[in-house]
């Protein structure tokens, strides 16, 4: 992991962790989405972009499997 990904990581976490959770989960999908969309990627690049997004949803999932019922 590079220092820049791991600091945007470390910025999103701080971020998520003091308030506006749901905003913060659906801004980060649509960046997600959106940087899927775009034409000039390799295929490098796409699978990365795909490999977050399920570590992404993952670390979501583990959090609401986690709630008390």
């Amino acid at each position: 992991m590079s220092l820049n990904y791991a600091e945007k990581l470390y910025y999103f976490q701080r971020k998520h962790l003091k308030s506006e959770y749901d905003q913060d989960i659906l801004k980060a999908f649509s960046i997600i989405e959106e940087q899927q969309k775009r034409e000039d990627l390799t295929d490098e690049q796409r699978a990365f972009i795909t490999h977050t997004k399920v570590n992404f949803e993952n670390y979501i999932n583990s959090f609401n499997n986690n709630k008390p019922i």
